[in-house]
Formats: C-alpha cells, structure tokens, sequence
C-alpha cells in the first residue's frame, strides 16, 4: 500500500518534466528578436502546390540589422551555392543604400540604387530566399503570442530530435485553415485543409534550425500539397567581426559595374474584336497535330492557362460546362497550355479535374502572338475566323458573360 502511495504522488512531477511547446515557442520567438547580426549556411527545399517535383538549393549569408531600414530591414549578402561544384554562383548584395546582384556566370555586376528603386526593391522578385526566422520582421514562420493563444490553433509537441548535430525539441503547429479569396472575393471552388508548420528548435540556445510550411488544398477530385522546407547547417549569430562585408568592396574584382534598366512590363492589350484570329498548330499530349484551321466555319472558344495558376484552375470548371452544353450546338472549346508538358502531369492533372475538351501544348509563342500577358485568357473565335470576344482573368461573372455571347453567335 504505500509502494503505491509514494508511485501516485510521483505521477505530477513525471507529468511537470515534459516539455511546454508553448513556452519554447515563445522564448524561441523572442531569442530571433534579440538578433542583431549574423552568418549562416542553409538547405532551402520547394514543392509548388501543381508541381510533382521538389527542387533545392543552398545559400549562405551574412546579414546585418539596419535600424532606419523599411525595404530589407537588413544589409545583407546573400551567396547562392552550385550543387554541383559546390562553388559560388549567383550573389545579393545589399549595402542598405544599394542592391547589386553578380550572377556568376559573367563579368558583370548589376547595381539598383534605393534612392531610385525603393518601391521596386520591396517586390518578391527582389528578394533572394532567407531564413526568415533571422531576418522577417515578423519572424516567420514563428507564432507570435496571439497565433500560441488563439484556440483555433493547435501545439503539438513531437518530441526530441536530431538535426545536423543539434538535439531539437520539435513541435507541430497547426492554424485554423484560411478561407480562399479571388481578389475581394471569398470562393468555395477550393477549400485549404492544412495549414501547417513545423519547427525544430535547438535545446542548447531555442534557435529553430529547421522549419517546414505546408498547405493543402482540395479541388474538384484532387488534394494538392505546397511545401518548404529550411534547414540550416551552420549558424553564428551577434558576431560580427567584418562590418565591410556590406560594402561595395565586397564585389570581386574584374567585375564590370552597369546601372540596373528597369524595363516597364505593359501589357499589351488583347487582340480587338473583328480582328482575323493568327493561324497556329499546337500538339495535343498524346502528339497529335490540330491547327486553327480545322476549325474553319466553326465557333471557337480558346482558353489560355497553366495547371500552376489557381485563377486558371477555377475556370476549367466553366469551360467544361460550356463544353458539355453546347458541343453538340456548335461550340468547339479548348485548352492552350503555354507552359507544361507531358512529363509535368498535366494528363493526370486535367484528368482528375474532369476536363474531356482537347488540351494542347507547347503553345509560348502563340500566347504571345495572342498577347497573352495574364491567365488564364479567352479567346471566342467566329464562324468566319475572327475574334468577336477577348478576356483575361477569371471573375464569378464569366460564365455568365460567355453564355449570352455564345448563344448569339452559334
């Protein structure tokens, strides 16, 4: 009886001795927070949401906190590392008065003043990938206090791991699945059921060195995974020795220097009704040649898209539709996919979404021909070859708007 007193009143303590996830997150959130500058070697992997494959690259970077910056918040330079040779390729540089990218694989250095560029700057391509727990001003993908406290998300402590030499408390986090908006518009035609991130957090200093991020969605028949994933393998951090590795000197001799042109991207407006539609021959996945031609007296309803481009995936319910409800009245639909391929899945992809209109491919250069600058794109094709309705984009209204114009022209 009193081996089973002293085994009961031990049941708290054994309790007490698992680890809080909630108080490691938080002191992890607040050990980035202190981080004033630093160096260090990273795996970054990515999945897009339509691709098959996870592409990955190494980086390494020096950084440092600037106080009075409100484009990069920090100088940085940014190393991108060739797999395969293990050497150099393309670099950032950015000194907090300029933004320099040397390629690696001439002799020229690209230089972007702030003073002229500063609202360029702040755009993604602009942004080299980062470990985002360093330098985010938000430290992402870390929770901050309200998303620990929020409900509707759930902790979940995994338990102690590995990563590299450091041993890892590992920690599931999971917020409440976001609704989907099209521009201002919330949309049912796909739901996220996963919004997921997962952390790994040294014991020895609550740096997280290793996160992944993952997001599902569901559409039509078929689930679809975005997923990241940073490792770092080596990291020194409030150790600054070199202040001059944010400087211009840091670019390698023998580098010629030109002004970045920032070439305006216009869109060039679609072509006009009435206008004689441009002859094409495309291939479908299966090899088989069709050309605009063989739709010579016909009406023809083009859609322009990409299985990547999730405004494109909410219209091929409604070229189905209108496939299904007039072929047998005189409408010919297809699919003109500019960018994938038969390796990329597309069958597989247009299968799983119910797509039975022909799909062809290989079609870059009539895209531009087409002055397909957005998708997904419509073209409608008259009986006499000439365009009579031309649309970029996807609103709740397109169907609608395709309908009255179809019934009048067939």
């Amino acid at each position: 009886m009193n081996r089973f007193i002293i085994m009961v009143s031990l049941l708290p303590l054994l309790v007490s001795c698992k680890p809080n996830p909630e108080k490691i997150l938080k002191k992890a959130f607040d050990k980035c927070q202190s981080i004033e500058n630093g160096y260090y070697e990273m795996y970054y992997s990515k999945k897009f949401m339509s691709g098959n494959d996870t592409s990955t690259e190494n980086y390494k970077c020096n950084f440092r906190r600037l106080a009075d910056d409100t484009i990069y918040y920090y100088a940085f330079k940014n190393e991108h590392i060739n797999k395969k040779t293990g050497k150099n390729g393309f670099t950032y540089l950015y000194t907090g008065s300029e933004l320099v990218h040397f390629p690696g694989m001439d002799n020229s250095a690209e230089i972007m003043p702030v003073a002229l560029f500063a609202d360029v700057l702040k755009k993604p391509n602009y942004r080299p990938p980062f470990y985002e727990p360093f330098l985010s001003v938000k430290r992402i993908p870390l929770p901050n206090d309200s998303d620990i406290f929020d409900r509707k998300n759930k902790i979940i402590y995994i338990g102690e791991e590995k990563v590299n030499e450091f041993t890892c408390y590992h920690i599931k986090f999971l917020y409440e699945p976001e609704e989907i908006y099209l521009g201002n518009m919330k949309t049912n035609m796909m739901k996220m059921i996963c919004n997921q991130v997962e952390l790994w957090i040294n014991k020895k200093d609550f740096i997280p060195v290793q996160y992944t991020i993952r997001y599902d969605f569901v559409m039509a028949n078929d689930t679809m995974s975005q997923f990241e994933k940073y490792v770092l393998k080596e990291y020194i951090l409030n150790n600054l020795i070199n202040d001059t590795l944010f400087t211009l000197s840091q670019i390698p001799s023998g580098l010629k220097l030109k002004n970045k042109e920032l070439k305006e991207h216009k869109h060039r407006p679609l072509l006009e009704n009435g206008t004689l539609a441009k002859e094409w021959t495309l291939l479908s996945p299966e090899g088989k040649p069709v050309s605009l031609s063989d739709f010579k007296g016909k009406l023809l309803l083009i859609d322009f898209f990409y299985k990547g481009c999730y405004p494109c995936m909410l219209a091929l319910p409604v070229m189905e539709r209108l496939h299904k409800k007039y072929r047998n009245k005189g409408l010919n639909v297809i699919g003109i996919d500019p960018h994938d391929t038969k390796e990329d899945g597309i069958v597989n992809f247009l299968a799983k979404r119910g797509v039975t209109y022909p799909v062809l491919l290989g079609g870059d250069a009539t895209a531009k021909e087409y002055n397909v600058s957005g998708y997904p794109t419509f073209y409608l094709i008259g009986k006499d070859g000439k365009i009579i309705y031309s649309f970029s984009g996807y609103g709740e209204a397109l169907e609608a708007d395709l309908e009255k114009i179809i019934e009048k022209n067939l």
